[in-house]
């Protein structure tokens, strides 16, 4: 098949040079698979065919898996699956690809142009603008971040000695069945437009020629634009002087575009040691008021557990891509069946309407053939009995014919009824083999859940039985004191308990802190308010932050990572007298964590 096209390519290729008395005028592209070097390999060497084409055409697009967009929860996620290195629908595949494809139009002489290009993010399986990821992969076309991707593929492309490019497709709106514009309408400003922007950037760097940029995308700028830092250093704290040190904070941008005075102005840094972890916040707010607030949320799930949650999230992801197949089998089976059905009543009907037709046919000749022979003009009551009869005959006729249709078609529906059950009760053993495994997963993780909660619940009574131990011991050594001494001491010691330790929601691998400027001190929270604003410096030993484990197997070294999030509402009231809340955060939406600290000495 590829061996024809090629012959047929060449032929159609002369019959273009004949009308226009050469190739001058022409130029003669050969189309391709971007992916398959093979066969541009076979296309141009068959009979020597490259010696009658100018351009081999491929169509490099990069994207993700379907079933990896279809997980995922964030745009995050979208930019995360298509700089995937080990997907062949990523960046780098794509890349990778068109650098091989050069070699093989260099071999023969010819040019390596594109037909159509870019990102390619659609889900097929889809029908509905908002049926997920379709919200994702919209609002992943309009992130900046995809005009810094659209110039890696375009410089890529222009290194590798890649020619025309037309990228995919003028403007148009986004849907189910994929973003292809580079803009979504024709007035677009072009801000708004990051493909369109880029695609402008790379003809201007072609007609007014200065440096290209360096191979490579840029990650810096990846993560700027996406409102996150993979990667924050946390210095660890070899003396005391470096626990509360912010020499190397880090600002927290707020979600608001045009800030004022009144709106929050926030900093932090993380430092620490073997023991803790020490938190500072710098906030800059002219109106302390009750909700205002620090949210922190750490994340200790380790790579090991990443990489297993995604290995089990792929073979799920397969499991129902399975079932969807088995069930798309189903229902085509189906509507073949109802089309065999529709098509067989048609061909009945059809064959009815033709004998119908004939018999009528033949009546009407064996009349004339009657007439002819006949010497004597027939009687009027002889003749009106025959048609009687005839008609009689043609009614019961028609009975027959009707109840031996009624039958068949009885007998037809009987085996269709019977392979639609035989297909709905395959269909729900399918069904609930698939809720068994569900339901044996829940049961394992349940079971998980369970031990956590038993180990957990142990340490407590351990904590509390330590507690009464020394509880009992002090009120031994209290028995001589007065009672009114005996009442202020034992109140000052419910109150010092009440405050000590920090306000956290554990949830799986996650748990989250919150301080407020109103907060008490403690041994664990230091809150300093000013006119101008407020400074919170926290201790979190990591036996807190590690709740599930041995405290004396938490051994925390240089490079390990912690996942960090960190939100600041602020409320102010307006000169009527109510209140707005204004926000800022490192890393949007929770609970899902990129931002991670490296600690290091």
């Amino acid at each position: 098949g590829y061996k024809w096209f090629s012959k047929r390519s060449v032929e159609t290729f002369k019959l273009w040079e004949q009308v226009f008395g050469g190739t001058d005028r022409l130029i003669r592209v050969m189309g391709g698979w971007v992916s398959n070097q093979i066969l541009s390999n076979t296309l141009l060497s068959y009979k020597d065919a490259y010696k009658h084409t100018d351009a081999l055409a491929i169509g490099p697009y990069f994207s993700a898996l379907p079933r990896v967009l279809r997980r995922t929860k964030t745009v995050d996620d979208v930019f995360k699956a298509m700089l995937d290195k080990t997907t062949k629908e990523g960046m780098e595949s794509t890349v990778n690809y068109i650098k091989k494809q050069v070699k093989v139009t260099n071999s023969f002489g010819v040019d390596l142009v594109a037909y159509e290009g870019g990102q390619h993010l659609v889900d097929w399986n889809t029908r509905k603008v908002d049926e997920h990821p379709n919200p994702l992969l919209y609002a992943a076309n309009r992130d900046p971040r995809m005009g810094v991707l659209y110039d890696e593929l375009m410089n890529e492309w222009y290194r590798a000695g890649g020619k025309l490019f037309v990228a995919f497709s003028a403007p148009r709106i986004y849907s189910w069945y994929g973003s292809w514009g580079i803009k979504e309408h024709i007035r677009q400003p072009r801000s708004d437009a990051p493909k369109y922007d880029s695609l402008l950037r790379y003809l201007n760097a072609r007609l007014y020629p200065t440096h290209l940029p360096q191979p490579g995308i840029n990650a810096k700028e990846m993560d700027e634009m996406a409102g996150t830092v993979t990667n924050i250093k946390s210095p660890y704290a070899k003396n005391p002087q470096m626990i509360w040190d912010m020499s190397h904070h880090k600002q927290i941008p707020s979600d608001l575009k045009d800030n004022n005075p009144r709106d929050i102005d926030a900093h932090w840094q993380a430092n620490w040691d073997t023991k803790n972890l020490y938190m500072s916040f710098a906030i800059n707010d002219d109106d302390i008021a009750t909700g205002d607030e620090i949210t922190l949320t750490l994340d200790t799930t380790s790579a090991a557990q990443e990489l297993e949650k995604q290995k089990e999230q792929e073979k799920l992801d397969i499991a129902n891509e399975k079932a969807l197949i088995e069930k798309q089998k189903k229902e085509k089976a189906l509507r073949k069946l109802k089309y065999e059905r529709i098509a067989k009543e048609k061909k009945e009907k059809a064959l009815a309407l033709a004998k119908a037709k004939e018999q009528a046919e033949k009546n009407k000749n064996d009349k004339k053939k009657a007439g002819k022979n006949a010497d004597t003009k027939p009687d009027t009551a002889e003749s009106k009995k025959a048609e009687m009869l005839e008609k009689t005959t043609q009614k019961e006729a028609k009975v027959v014919s009707k109840e031996v249709k009624e039958k068949e078609n009885q007998k037809d529906n009987q085996q269709k009824s019977d392979a639609v059950s035989a297909i709905e009760a395959e269909m729900k053993k399918v069904t609930e083999a698939s809720k068994a495994k569900a339901a044996s997963k829940q049961k394992i993780s349940t079971s998980k859940e369970g031990k956590k909660l038993e180990t957990k619940v142990s340490d407590n009574k351990k904590s509390v039985s330590k507690k009464e131990r020394a509880s009992a011991e002090g009120s031994k050594k209290a028995e001589g004191s007065q009672q009114a001494e005996g009442s202020k001491h034992a109140e000052g010691s419910k109150q010092t308990e009440q405050h000590t330790g920090l306000k956290k929601l554990i949830t799986d691998n996650v748990i989250t802190f919150t301080f407020t400027p109103f907060d008490e001190l403690n041994k664990q929270t230091f809150i300093t308010v000013s006119d101008s604003g407020y400074l919170i410096n926290a201790v979190i030993p990591w036996s807190e932050i590690f709740y599930d484990a041995d405290a004396t197997s938490i051994q925390m070294k240089s490079g390990d990572r912690l996942g960090i999030n960190i939100v600041v509402k602020d409320y102010d009231k307006d000169k009527k007298g109510n209140k707005s809340l204004v926000s800022a955060d490192t890393n949007l939406p929770l609970p899902k964590l990129v931002l991670k600290n490296v600690l290091f000495d």
